[in-house]
């Protein structure tokens, strides 16, 4: 009888050990989760930004056709650099280190043209379009990596639960597009209009450096290393099998970002031909 009851208490041992596991792997799986949400909602924030901004600042500082059409599309050939090159430095030198250096240039773009953006209107529109490159530069770094680090940061092996991991990352891309339009609503009585703009632009560095802090501390996720441990080229025989899904979801996506930005970045010129 004796021998019944320790078994029954090795048994129940056994039980809060194995749950107490699963609640730490659990926890430590939802919290990793806010570094790529969060990386998400300053992408589109800093994507969005600069169409309140042209709006607070065109009347104050004429602009040119070309500088107009330049500071809607630089961010975005910088965002293609990023997503290229920081794609291939998180295959090299793991997920955060990439998420940090990514996030690091997101800083500096949206610090500079903040801090930067004075003199006439050719100089500062200038500097804008060199910094918004840079930025873009960040910012499309953190589409893979957002997207890698979501999915690879948990012990679930569920398809299903790393697909929802991602899809609620890059939902805080929503929150983050409205964002710099509801803070021009919020100062816009408040501050005077050439200061209105770079607060704009510099309250985009605050989530990108939280995420920079962030990914300095997290561990590596163990796919990424087991990944490492096998060779770049066998991973890319793995993963052959999946280049005619990846080629659809990109062209899906690639036209949903066209009818997307098209709208969203023109939005208070539309809005003003409406109602006018």
């Amino acid at each position: 009888k004796m021998d019944e009851n320790n078994n029954k208490v090795d048994e129940r041992s056994r039980i809060i050990e194995s749950d107490t596991k699963t609640h730490v792997a659990v926890t430590k799986s939802s919290s990793s989760l806010w570094i790529p949400a969060l990386a998400n909602f300053h992408v589109q924030y800093n994507f969005q930004s600069i169409s309140i901004v042209l709006a607070i600042m065109e009347p104050i500082y004429p602009l040119e056709a070309w500088e107009y059409g330049a500071l809607k599309a630089v961010v975005f050939a910088g965002s293609i650099f990023g997503q290229l090159s920081f794609g291939a430095i998180g295959d090299i030198l793991g997920r955060n280190r990439a998420m940090f250096l990514t996030n690091l240039v997101t800083v500096l773009g949206s610090f500079g043209s903040a801090l930067f953006s004075w003199g006439n209107e050719t100089s500062i529109y200038t500097i804008i379009i060199l910094f918004r490159f840079i930025m873009g530069i960040g910012v499309g770094g953190v589409y893979p990596l957002s997207a890698a680090k979501a999915a690879e940061d948990t012990t679930s092996t569920s398809t299903i639960d790393r697909t929802t991991r991602v899809a609620w990352a890059f939902f805080w891309q929503v929150p983050g597009s409205m964002a710099p339009f509801l803070v021009a609503l919020m100062f816009d009585s408040a501050v005077d209009p050439t200061a209105l703009f770079r607060i704009i632009l510099g309250l985009g560095v605050i989530p990108a450096v939280i995420c920079l802090i962030g990914s300095y501390r997290s561990t590596e996720t163990q796919e990424f290393k087991s990944h490492k441990k096998q060779g770049l080229i066998e991973v890319l025989k793995t993963h052959s099998a999946y280049r005619k899904k990846l080629i659809g979801t990109g062209g899906a996506w690639l036209l949903y970002d066209v009818c997307y930005y098209g709208t969203a970045l023109f939005s208070p010129q539309i809005l003003q031909i409406l109602t006018t």
